[in-house]
């Protein structure tokens, strides 16, 4: 990309030159012509850079490309977790005045085998009529699903306790594994990586073009209309997804007790991997407080 860069400015100047040295109108042909010619250049000079680079990419980030229709930015093996936040913020920042949501793609044999013929069998303009009809009731449809599953799982459940063990964790400097990986993208065995350019300006959307139905407990409409719930209340965005994870981008998280607990059993009954595999309620709410980036990972 730097090379392009530079071979771009460079025939910039040149073409600056000539203008100076062409000013009389008897030149203008010439300037034309020279113009023309350096702007065919740059043209295949980019077009062999894209085709290099899609040569280089391996056949399942092929398929997600080609099935998603989307610009594009590709990384190999890119393992600093801030670098890539970095990278999808810059791009986030300029899709709010160009129109599109970035999402950073983990790309795996897994996920591309499933994007080839979509796997899910959902249609985009489908999953977003259905998570309009959603949204209105989908908090109150969470709730109801932790409370069941709660009832059945952890018998001793108590809000109060949960609140307290939290704030234990607070007292005995429990945070610093949020701070160490806050404002981070990522996990691990990462050999490429996707930030595709989604062409909605309402970021829970992006759900409805990858039509993430794999290991995830909910269906594609209900993941969008509860990732608006989300965005509505902290302004949360789908950052990262991954065939068996999701990181959401949070910068208002909840504050409030009752903010917590609503959003610990949504959270809850969207992947219930995330308290299961810890068994402690608290360490999740820990992380919905008090962390920029919601991980979610299905086992």
């Amino acid at each position: 990309m730097i090379k392009t860069v530079s071979i771009i400015i460079a025939l910039s100047f040149m073409m600056f030159i000539v203008a100076c040295d062409n000013s009389d109108s008897e030149s203008g042909k010439e300037l034309n012509e020279m113009s023309e010619r350096l702007g065919d250049e740059v043209c295949e000079y980019l077009e062999k850079e894209s085709d290099e680079e899609l040569n280089e990419m391996s056949e399942y980030s092929k398929a997600i490309v080609d099935f998603l229709g989307c610009g594009y930015v590709l990384l190999r093996h890119e393992t600093n977790r801030a670098e890539i936040f970095d990278k999808w913020q810059a791009l986030y920042e300029q899709g709010k005045n160009e129109g599109f949501t970035p999402l950073v793609i983990v790309s795996s044999s897994i996920f591309g085998e499933e994007f080839k013929g979509n796997a899910w069998g959902w249609e985009k303009e489908d999953i977003l009529v259905k998570a309009e009809k959603l949204f209105p009731t989908i908090s109150e449809e969470m709730r109801i699903r932790a409370e069941g599953r709660i009832d059945e799982s952890f018998l001793e459940f108590n809000e109060t306790e949960v609140l307290e063990q939290m704030n234990e964790f607070v007292a005995n400097g429990s945070l610093s594994w949020i701070e160490r990986d806050n404002h981070t993208l990522g996990t691990y065995d990462i050999e490429e990586l996707l930030i595709v350019k989604i062409p909605t300006e309402n970021p829970w959307e992006v759900v409805a073009w990858v039509s993430a139905g794999g290991y995830y407990a909910l269906n594609p409409a209900e993941q969008v209309a509860l990732f608006k719930v989300w965005h509505e209340r902290y302004g949360a965005v789908p950052a990262l997804i991954s065939h068996d994870t999701w990181q959401l981008y949070v910068p208002n998280p909840p504050q409030t007790d009752e903010e917590v607990l609503i959003t610990l059993k949504e959270a809850y009954a969207f992947c219930y991997d995330s308290v299961e595999t810890t068994g402690s309620f608290a360490l999740e709410a820990l992380l919905l407080k008090y962390s920029n980036i919601w991980g979610f990972w299905w086992d």
